[in-house]
C-alpha cells in the first residue's frame, strides 16, 4: 500500500514515511482531518463536491469482534465476514482528498 501511494504521488510522499506515520499508533478521522486541512483550501471550489462511500474489506480468517464481523457487501450480493469503512472525500477536478472516515462497530454473533 504504502509502494502504491509513493507511486501515486510520483515520489512526494515516501514509502518509507508513509510506513513510520501509519506504524506509529491507532489514528482516528480527527488525525487524518489534521493532516489533509491545510490541502483542502488551495484545491477548494464551487465546483467541490463532498461524496460519502461505504466499503467492505473481506478477511474471512480473522476472529470476530465489533469491527472484523459480518457485513453485506453489495458488490458482491451476498455477506462477508470483514471490516466495514465509511469514507468522506472532497472531490474537484481530478483531485479526490480523504477527509474523514469511520469503522463501522456493530454487535455481531458470533458461531461456535
Amino acid at each position: 500500500m504504502a509502494t502504491g501511494l509513493s507511486q501515486m504521488m510520483d515520489g512526494e510522499i515516501s514509502h518509507d514515511k508513509t510506513t513510520r506515520f501509519l506504524s506509529e499508533g491507532y489514528y482516528t478521522s480527527k488525525d487524518l482531518w489534521s493532516q489533509v486541512k491545510p490541502t483542502v483550501p488551495k484545491v477548494e471550489s464551487d465546483e467541490g463536491v463532498v461524496i460519502f462511500d461505504d466499503t467492505v474489506q473481506e478477511n474471512p480468517y480473522t476472529d470476530e469482534n465489533e469491527v472484523m464481523c459480518w457485513h453485506y457487501d453489495h458488490s458482491k450480493g451476498h455477506s462477508v465476514q470483514g471490516f466495514s469503512l465509511l469514507n468522506c472525500l472532497y472531490h474537484v477536478d481530478d483531485i479526490s482528498i480523504p477527509v474523514a472516515f469511520e469503522l463501522i462497530k456493530k454487535q455481531c454473533s458470533i458461531v461456535t
